[in-house]
Order: structure tokens, then C-alpha cells, then sequence
């Protein structure tokens, strides 16, 4: 597989964790009875906030960099699963 798909994929999953991070900020104004108007605005700043922003690209940076090294599929899974370890069992 190639290094740049892989860094593609990784994007995906930053920009999966931000949205993540902003559907949490949605479901907490919702609990507060916030109009759509408010929960949209919330949503994008939650989307837009650069400090969410680089947190999530922080998470995944050891990751990102062993796939520019050219390190092999397996290992930067390996890291994968250590940065993101699945929630559930898996088969």
C-alpha cells in the first residue's frame, strides 16, 4: 500500500476524531435546550477550533511521521492501535 494513501487515511481519521469532538459540543447544547441556530454555531466553532484541531494532529503526529519513514504497514498499525485502541472487542 502506498505511504501516500495511508496519509490520506490517516486525514480521514483526524478529521472523523474532530467531528467526533464536535457532535459531543452539539449533544451538550442540545441538553441544554439550545435552538438550531446555537447548535449550529457551536458546531463550527467545535470544527473550527484550532486548538481541537491541533490536539487531534497531535495524537496521530508519531503515527503520520513512521509512515513518512517508510516504515512497514504492519508496524504503523501496530502504532495505530496503540494511539487508538478499538472500543470493542474485534475479531
Amino acid at each position: 500500500m502506498d505511504n501516500q494513501v495511508v496519509l490520506q487515511m490517516l486525514d480521514l481519521i483526524e478529521k472523523m476524531e474532530l467531528e467526533k469532538f464536535s457532535l459531543r459540543a452539539m449533544l451538550d447544547a442540545a441538553s441544554r435546550n439550545e435552538s438550531k441556530r446555537q447548535i449550529d454555531s457551536l458546531l463550527e466553532r467545535a470544527m473550527n477550533d484550532p486548538a481541537a484541531r491541533d490536539n487531534v494532529h497531535a495524537k496521530y503526529l508519531p503515527l503520520r511521521s513512521q509512515i513518512e519513514s517508510d516504515s512497514s504497514l504492519e508496524e504503523v498499525l501496530q502504532q495505530f492501535l496503540q494511539i487508538s485502541p478499538p472500543t470493542k472487542d474485534v475479531n
